[in-house]
């Protein structure tokens, strides 16, 4: 049986600063480890991302996760 992906977005937010990415997963959990990886690989070199407010939501606008920035 064939899965159909999903489009998700996962922003970062910290003071003034945002950056949206777009994500694909077949389900909520795919697409949570998928932005798990998304962040780590990219919190190395990035601020915002690292110390940032992080939601991913599906295409639909729910919030699927959210963490906290860190002060």
């Amino acid at each position: 049986m064939s899965k159909h992906l999903r489009r998700y977005t996962v922003t970062a937010t910290l003071n003034s600063e945002s950056e949206t990415e777009t994500l694909y997963g077949v389900d909520d959990t795919d697409a949570t480890f998928s932005a798990m990886a998304f962040i780590l690989n990219t919190a190395v070199n990035s601020t915002l991302w690292a110390k940032g407010e992080i939601v991913l939501a599906d295409t639909d606008g729910n919030e699927i996760r959210r963490m906290e920035a860190k002060v």
